[in-house]
C-alpha cells in the first residue's frame, strides 16, 4: 500500500494549504512486467488527481463532496478497464440502475417533507375545536382586507350541544354561518380539494324542498339546487358535499352561495391541497 500527500489550494489565500493522503493499493515488485503496467495505471490515477487538484476547490462540504465523486468516477474507470465489453456493460447498466433508485428516492423524500396547505373553518364558532380524528379547525372571520380569508356578508348561530351522530367532528354542526353571500381564501396556486359540510339544524325547516341554493366555486357551479335536508336524509343529519381537482391559477379561491328558497347555510369548509 503506498501513500500519497496532495496539499490542496484553499480559496481563502494561497499560502494556506490543507493535505490529503491518497492511499493506492499496490504491490511493489520492481523485476516484473507487471509492476510496470501497474505503474503505469498508477501515473494515470496520479494525473487524474492532479488535473481534478489545478482546480480551486470551495473551502466547504459541496467542494469535498466533488472531490469524493471524481475519485469515485477515476476509481470505477480502473475497476472497469480489464473486463470484457458484455460484462461492462451490465456493471455499467447496474450502476445507472442503482443511482436512479437513489436519487428518485431522495426526490420524493424531499418532495414528502414539503408541508401540504390544509385550512378548516368551523364556520360560525369563536372557539378552535380539534374533532376525534385530530384535525384542528379555526374559528370564523369575516373577510376584512387585513385578513387572508373569511366570510363575506351573513349571520351566525349557535345552536348548543345537539348531539350529532355519524361524524368524527360533531361541534362543527351545532354552529352555522347562513345567509352570506361567499367565502373569499387567498391561497397558493395549485390544485385543491374542498370539503363543504351541512346539517339542516333550523327548527322552522321540516321537510324536502324548503331550503334550497346552488354553490359555485371561482364563478363555476359546483352544487345546483342543494337541499341540505333533502341530501342528508332528515333533520340535524349531516352532509359532506367533495368537490375535488379545482385549480387556484390566481391566489384566490371563492365559494359562492346563490338563495333559491330560504337562506343559504353552511357549518363547515375544509380546503385541502392535493
Amino acid at each position: 500500500m503506498e501513500r500519497y500527500q496532495i496539499s490542496l489550494p484553499n480559496q481563502q489565500g494561497p499560502s494556506i494549504e490543507k493535505p490529503v493522503q491518497i492511499l493506492i493499493p499496490g504491490r511493489r515488485s520492481n523485476n516484473d512486467a507487471e509492476y510496470k503496467d501497474e505503474r503505469s495505471q498508477r501515473k494515470l490515477f496520479s494525473q487524474t488527481l492532479s488535473d481534478i487538484l489545478l482546480i480551486p476547490m470551495p473551502d466547504d462540504e459541496s467542494g469535498r463532496n466533488w472531490i469524493v465523486i471524481m475519485l469515485c468516477k477515476s476509481c470505477i474507470y480502473h475497476f472497469l478497464k480489464g473486463m470484457d465489453s458484455m460484462t461492462k456493460r451490465l456493471v455499467i447498466g447496474c450502476m445507472v440502475a442503482m443511482a436512479l433508485l437513489v436519487f428518485s428516492g431522495c426526490a420524493m423524500t424531499e418532495q414528502a417533507k414539503v408541508p401540504k396547505f390544509v385550512l378548516r373553518v368551523n364556520c360560525a364558532a369563536t372557539e378552535p375545536y380539534t374533532d376525534k380524528a385530530g384535525n384542528s379547525w379555526l374559528v370564523d372571520q369575516y373577510m376584512e382586507s387585513d385578513t387572508k380569508w373569511g366570510a363575506v356578508g351573513g349571520m351566525t348561530v349557535d345552536r348548543g350541544d345537539l348531539g350529532m351522530t355519524g361524524t368524527n367532528s360533531p361541534k362543527v354542526y351545532e354552529t352555522e354561518c347562513y345567509s352570506m353571500d361567499a367565502y373569499k381564501f387567498s391561497i397558493p396556486n395549485g390544485s385543491y380539494t374542498v370539503r363543504l359540510h351541512f346539517a339542516e339544524t333550523y327548527d322552522g325547516i321540516t321537510g324536502d324542498g324548503q331550503r334550497v341554493f346552488s354553490i359555485t366555486i371561482n364563478e363555476k357551479t359546483v352544487l345546483e339546487d342543494f337541499d341540505p335536508y333533502k341530501e342528508a336524509g332528515g333533520f340535524q343529519k349531516p352532509v359532506v358535499k367533495t368537490i375535488k381537482s379545482l385549480t387556484v391559477t390566481n391566489e384566490e379561491l371563492v365559494i359562492g352561495f346563490i338563495s333559491n328558497i330560504q337562506n343559504p347555510e353552511i357549518n363547515g369548509i375544509e380546503i385541502l391541497s392535493e
